[in-house]
């Protein structure tokens, strides 16, 4: 399954979402030449069986701009994973990171 496609599950007004947040993306970080790659997404707001297609669009696209789009979305999404091991979730605590005085424990 690709990336896209695993989309076809999600609930209608879910995947219109994360489909139109993948257009603006586009347009913002492509601009003019993501046009086509916008045009391609649009059929499969209303039709899941559409997505492949929208797959073979941004597999399309040179590899810079395609990563900027998926990493950009990426960080849209809710942080879904649980840290793995005590070190993890040290280096992610807001005290770590000095999150009260604004300064990272790495610049001490």
């Amino acid at each position: 399954m690709t990336l896209l496609a695993a989309w076809h599950d999600l609930p209608d007004a879910e995947r219109r979402a994360r489909l139109r947040a993948m257009q603006a993306l586009t347009r913002v970080l492509v601009g003019p030449a993501g046009r086509q790659l916008t045009e391609v997404f649009r059929p499969s707001e209303t039709n899941p069986a559409a997505l492949p297609s929208c797959d073979a669009a941004l597999d399309g696209l040179a590899p810079v701009p395609r990563r900027r789009i998926l990493a950009s979305f990426a960080a849209t999404l809710p942080a879904s994973r649980q840290p793995v091991s005590p070190q993890e979730t040290a280096l992610t605590s807001p005290r770590y990171h000095g999150a009260a005085n604004g300064r990272c424990k790495a610049d001490e």
